[in-house]
């Protein structure tokens, strides 16, 4: 938009350094909307009020477990000394997470574990209801542990990872779970979980409104 200067006085010639002199306002002077730098546009809102991420959110399985778990059920909100959460809190009951508001949110998910030295498929899926009933697997993601050769009595150590976007138009219809399943002819698969640090663990971040 081009601007309109608001012609005070008249000037005539060269405008001097005295003529310029003191500030300039540019309220009342200039009407139409400021030019910024390098292409850019103004802001209708600042990114305090109006914009960037307000919620984000992070829950760790807290006890280790063997087999399955669909899904696990021991989970807590992060505490430890030197991390933070922002905005409003998810809610978990039985494993199945709800949201504090509506929007789009970013849900990622990560399980670690370890087996006695066998070879196994680990998995890791994010599932998704929209009406509070039925679920949709939105996301998975595999990984494999192989016998180690050279040291048949060590453990094989995994990390499996999964994302997915989650439209959330009604916070009690719209709900997630994590699923973590395995399969192999092991006799025993351990997903690691702690009180003090994330292993296996959601983060949930609201990226913007729906």
């Amino acid at each position: 938009m081009a601007l309109t200067v608001v012609k005070t006085s008249a000037l005539s010639g060269t405008i001097t350094n005295a003529q310029l002199a003191g500030s300039i306002d540019l309220t009342s002077k200039v009407t139409g909307a400021l030019p910024i730098a390098n292409g850019g546009t103004a802001l209708t809102s600042g990114f305090v009020n109006g914009g960037g991420i307000t919620m984000a959110d992070q829950w760790r399985v807290s006890a280790a477990f063997d087999g399955a778990a669909n899904p696990p059920t021991s989970w807590e909100r992060i505490d430890t000394s030197g991390q933070g959460t922002l905005g409003s809190a998810m809610t978990e009951s039985s494993g199945v997470f709800s949201f504090p508001s509506t929007g789009i949110y970013l849900v990622h998910a990560q399980r670690q574990g370890y087996c006695p030295n066998k070879a196994a498929n680990i998995h890791i899926l994010i599932k998704v209801t929209i009406n509070n009933a039925d679920y949709t697997t939105v996301s998975q993601g595999y990984g494999n542990t192989q016998p180690n050769s050279q040291d048949p009595s060590n453990n094989d150590h995994y990390t499996v990872i999964t994302s997915s976007l989650v439209d959330v138009t009604s916070t009690s219809d719209v709900k997630f779970w994590c699923g973590f399943s395995y399969y192999g002819s092991v006799s025993s698969l351990t997903t690691v979980g702690s009180t003090a640090q994330n292993n296996s663990f959601v983060t949930v971040l609201r990226l913007g409104d729906t």
